[in-house]
C-alpha cells in the first residue's frame, strides 16, 4: 500500500508539472505586439533524401504573408529527387535557394553540418532551422517574429503537431512529447540562467542572429546525433533565455511514415540518450517503468486478485491511471493530438522503453545505429 501510495503521489508530481508547463507555454496567434521594423528571416531547411515531403515543405513556406524572408535548403548529398524538386522550386521563386551540401568531415553529425553550411549562406536577421518534413501556417512568420522580439528570448523552439495516422504511430510519437511536457521544469527554466541543460526541437529552433552567433552557433555542438538539445544547453551555458511555445496552430510534422523509419528514429533517440547520459538512463528507465507503466499493469493485476488487499491495489491503480490518462488527455487536446492516442499510452511507454534498452544495449557493445543512410556510434562513437 505504501508503495502504491507513493506511486499516485509522484505520478500526481509529473501531471501537475505538466499542468503548469500547459498553462505557461505561449501559442502563436493572430493579434501578436507589432514588430520593431521589419527584420529580415532566414527559413533554413537541412534535406537529406526527403523528396516525399520537400515540396510540401516549401510549398507552406512560400505561401508565408510575412514579407521579408527567404527559404535557403541544403541538399545534404540525397540519393533521391530532392534537389531536383528543390531546383525546380527555386527556379520560379526568388526567395527560395538551393545549395549544394560539401562531404560530411571527420568529426561532424550530419545535420549540424548541414545546418552550419546553410548558416553560412544566410542573410537574416533570424535564422529559423526546420525540418524538411515539416509544414506550415500561412501566418507562423507573421506570429512568431513578434513573439521572438519582444521576449527577448536567446532561442525559440516548441512543440509542432504530430501527424499520426496509423496505429504505431498514434501509439509511440505523442507519448514522447507527453513525457516531455510532464518532466521539464519550464517553470524553472524561465526563472533561472543556471540550469545545465535544456530542451529544443529540433524541428523549429529560431535565433536571433547576433545570438547564434554568440555561442558558435552549430560548430559548437558539430558532433552531437541530438544537436537541438545541445544548442538549447549552449545557451544557456552563455547566459542566454529560451522560450517555449505551443507551436501546434502554425507548425506540422510528419516524422515517420513507416516501421522501419519510426524504429530507427526511437533507436537513434534511446542510442544517443545512452551516449550522452549514461548514468541517467537507467534512472529514467526505472521512472518510466515504475511511474508511467506500473499503474496499468497493477489495474489489470487488481482485477485478479478477489481478496480484499487486492481490492485496495486494484482502487489504488486505478486512479493512478485516471491521473496519467488525464494528463495525457489535456496534452494531446492542447498540442492537438488524436484524442485516440491517449488510450495507447502504455504501448508508447512500452516501445520507447524497448528502443532505450536495445540502444542502451548497442551502446554498450560498441556497436552503430544508422540515421538518414549514415552510421553513427562504435567504439569512435560521434555522439
Amino acid at each position: 500500500m505504501i508503495y502504491q501510495i507513493a506511486i499516485l503521489t509522484i505520478a500526481s508530481l509529473f501531471i501537475l508539472n505538466l499542468a503548469i508547463n500547459l498553462r505557461i507555454i505561449r501559442i502563436p496567434v493572430n493579434r501578436m505586439p507589432p514588430l520593431h521594423g521589419n527584420p529580415f528571416i532566414s527559413v533554413l531547411v537541412p534535406a537529406r533524401n526527403e523528396e516525399a515531403n520537400i515540396a510540401r515543405c516549401i510549398d507552406s513556406l512560400r505561401q508565408q504573408d510575412y514579407p521579408h524572408y527567404e527559404v535557403l535548403v541544403l541538399d545534404d548529398e540525397s540519393t533521391d529527387r530532392t534537389a531536383e524538386i528543390v531546383g525546380s522550386i527555386a527556379a520560379s521563386d526568388y526567395r527560395v535557394r538551393l545549395l549544394r551540401g560539401a562531404p560530411l568531415p571527420e568529426g561532424w553529425a550530419g545535420k549540424p553540418h548541414a545546418c552550419h553550411q546553410l548558416s553560412l549562406s544566410a542573410q537574416g536577421d533570424y535564422l529559423l532551422f526546420t525540418d524538411a518534413d515539416t509544414t506550415h501556417a500561412p501566418h507562423m512568420l507573421r506570429t512568431v517574429i513578434p513573439l521572438a522580439q519582444h521576449s527577448g528570448a536567446s532561442i525559440i523552439s516548441g512543440f509542432p503537431r504530430q501527424i499520426v495516422r496509423t496505429l504505431r504511430e498514434k501509439a509511440a510519437i505523442p507519448v514522447v512529447f507527453f513525457l516531455l511536457i510532464s518532466a521539464l521544469p519550464l517553470s524553472v527554466a524561465r526563472l533561472s540562467h543556471t540550469l545545465p541543460q535544456s530542451f529544443m526541437i529540433g524541428q523549429f529552433i529560431l535565433f536571433p542572429r547576433s545570438e547564434y552567433e554568440r555561442i558558435g552557433g552549430h560548430e559548437s555542438v558539430k558532433a552531437r546525433i541530438l544537436e537541438d538539445m545541445f544548442l538549447g544547453a549552449e545557451v544557456r551555458k552563455h547566459g542566454g533565455r529560451q522560450l517555449t511555445l505551443n507551436l501546434s496552430t502554425v507548425v506540422c510534422c510528419r516524422m515517420y511514415r513507416n516501421r522501419a523509419s519510426l524504429w530507427e528514429g526511437f533507436l537513434k533517440w534511446g542510442y544517443s540518450f545512452a551516449a550522452v547520459w549514461p548514468k541517467a538512463t537507467p534512472i529514467t528507465g526505472l521512472c518510466l517503468l515504475v511511474v508511467f507503466s506500473s499503474p496499468f499493469l497493477s489495474a489489470v493485476a487488481g482485477l485478479f486478485l478477489a481478496n480484499e488487499h487486492g481490492y485496495s491495489i486494484l482502487v489504488l491503480a486505478i486512479i493512478q491511471v485516471g491521473v496519467i490518462l488525464g494528463g495525457r488527455l489535456a496534452c494531446d487536446r492542447a498540442l492537438r493530438t488524436p484524442m485516440e492516442s491517449s488510450f495507447l499510452t502504455p504501448l508508447g511507454i512500452a516501445f520507447f522503453l524497448l528502443a532505450m534498452l536495445y540502444g542502451s544495449i548497442l551502446r554498450l557493445a560498441g556497436r552503430h545505429v544508422n540515421w538518414k543512410q549514415r552510421r553513427y556510434g562504435g567504439r569512435t562513437s560521434v555522439t
